[in-house]
């Protein structure tokens, strides 16, 4: 058990240490090596950073824009006779040069704002120098104001307006989930792998012990053949246990082999120049005993600790946000629209500025504008769908739930199922070890033959490996129940690092908290 913040599952950790296969690997070493250098696990940590980048998108829409825009038209064309009779001016000429400028954006209730200020230039044929009736040569104008337009229905509100910066958080959580779901996983896969490399290490120590055993007895029965105490048959049966002993040794030491490459794999240990694998060696702690656990000390927790649960529930608040959305897409297109300015004209635009700036000449205007869809098809529909994704999520919620009890309680009965396998197999090697001595005894008074010894000798060591099996797979067994009831990553001191956007708030002053960052 390690500290909480022993290991940080992240881009950042570094693969510095002694050579793996040289040293005995711990379960924290090979965890460690197991969970930097998987490649799935570095495509699984880029992916919070991506909706990190897209959050911040969603944030953007609302940060208020700067515009500045200029145009200068020159035209020219004949006046009709109603023109003419006004301004006596067979051909109007004019050319314009417009100035604009200011500060837009959109607030989370869809409220769109403009604050802007607006300079023309306007030289015409009738306000041109010399003209009787000419005020100005030319025109100068200047009006700055502000335009405010309201969504009362459709696009009304921080559910219709944020739903997609909210669902962007929410797929935020989703990808931290996703990559602890995938870290467990490995966990899991690299500690099984652990343990399997352990018994067959231990595995060959008890054939290497059987053959020493067997070699031991053939030149015992040896040496009582030639006393005469003994038949060529006893020696014959001596070899023959021999014989089967270090064909067991054999398939131990491939079995071993195979457990090593496959440790190799996971934790992508380097091949050496003449292009041999790495043989690594591991120092574990098998279990001898079954810790005693109950169904009610881990299911409540597995709720609130499993990953792929937490997600479930994550999606089932997406798509509520969604729903909200859609059912504003039902409504009709009701906008209040609200404008308030200064105006003012003079012969430059200093003048005209001052004027402006003394109010004289204000402006407002107010206006509403509504649109309704001859059908609600659309609307519906989005409605019906939203509806029935926050129902699919809703329902994989609960068979997850009940996934996680099955599991839970499987994994608490396996515990009692493999305490009394262990309890057995131990049963047998004591049985087996007795039943050797008094065999051995009875051929000292020639009371047996070799071929029984040469029995209980193999018999001892098939469940000396047995009590082995059994002590490893307690030890898996353990380390299920700690991954099913999501313990398994603080147990052995893991903490995936978690993308700081995730912590982050949005407020209707987001925007002008953002300009100032």
């Amino acid at each position: 058990m390690y500290s909480k913040s022993a290991l940080l599952v992240g881009l950042g950790l570094a693969l510095a240490g002694p050579t793996l296969a040289q040293t005995p690997l711990t379960e924290r070493t090979a965890l460690e090596r197991a969970l930097v250098a998987n490649f799935d696990l570095q495509v699984e940590a880029l992916a919070p950073q991506v909706v990190a980048a897209e959050i911040m998108m969603e944030e953007a829409a609302f940060l208020p824009a700067i515009f500045a825009e200029g145009s200068y038209d020159d035209n020219r064309k004949s006046q009709n006779s109603i023109d003419f009779a006004a301004l006596q001016q067979r051909i109007f000429e004019e050319e314009n040069t417009v100035m604009r400028g200011g500060v837009g954006g959109r607030l989370p209730w869809g409220t769109t704002y403009e604050l802007s200020l607006q300079l023309r230039e306007l030289d015409n044929s009738v306000n041109r120098a010399g003209l009787p009736n000419a005020l100005y040569s030319p025109e100068y104008d200047a009006f700055a104001g502000i335009t405010l337009r309201q969504p009362l229905l459709k696009g009304f509100g921080r559910a219709a307006n944020l739903v997609d910066l909210r669902v962007a958080r929410a797929q935020l959580l989703i990808t931290e989930r996703t990559r602890e779901i995938a870290v467990n996983n490995k966990c899991v896969e690299v500690l099984n792998a652990f343990y399997d490399l352990a018994y067959a290490e231990s595995n060959v120590d008890v054939k290497t012990s059987a053959v020493s055993v067997a070699d031991r007895f053939l030149a015992e029965t040896d040496r009582r053949r030639e006393l005469g105490l003994l038949s060529p048959v006893d020696v014959s049966e001596a070899r023959v246990r021999v014989s089967e002993a270090n064909e067991e040794l054999i398939q131990a030491r491939d079995f071993l082999r195979e457990r090593q490459l496959e440790m190799v794999r996971l934790l992508s240990l380097p091949t050496g120049a003449d292009g041999r694998t790495a043989q690594p060696m591991v120092s574990a702690r098998l279990l001898d005993a079954a810790p005693v656990h109950t169904i009610a000390e881990f299911f409540p927790a597995a709720l609130e600790q499993r990953p792929d649960y937490q997600l479930a529930l994550k999606r089932v608040a997406k798509e509520g946000m969604r729903k909200s959305a859609a059912s504003n897409e039902r409504l009709p297109q009701l906008d209040l629209r609200f404008s308030y300015g200064l105006y003012g004209l003079s012969g430059d635009y200093q003048s005209a500025i001052d004027t402006a700036y003394r109010a004289d000449e204000p402006q407002w205007g107010a206006g509403v504008s509504i649109t309704v869809p001859l059908s609600l098809r659309d609307g519906r529909a989005k409605m019906q769908a939203a509806s029935l994704r926050v129902r699919q999520a809703e329902l994989r919620v609960e068979q997850l739930r009940q996934r996680i009890a099955l599991e839970v309680e499987n994994a608490v009965r396996r515990l009692e199922v493999l305490e009394q396998r262990l309890a057995t197999a131990r049963s047998s090697v004591s049985y087996a070890t007795d039943g050797l001595n008094l065999e051995e005894a009875r051929l000292e008074n020639g009371q047996t033959s070799g071929f029984a010894v040469s029995e209980l000798q193999r018999r001892l060591a098939d469940a000396r490996t047995r009590e082995l099996a059994a002590r490893v797979d307690l030890t898996k067994a353990v380390t299920e129940l700690y991954s099913v009831s999501g313990r398994l990553l603080p147990h052995h001191g893991i903490e995936v690092a978690h993308t700081e956007t995730e912590r982050k708030g949005f407020n209707v002053f987001a925007p002008f908290d953002l300009m100032m960052k």
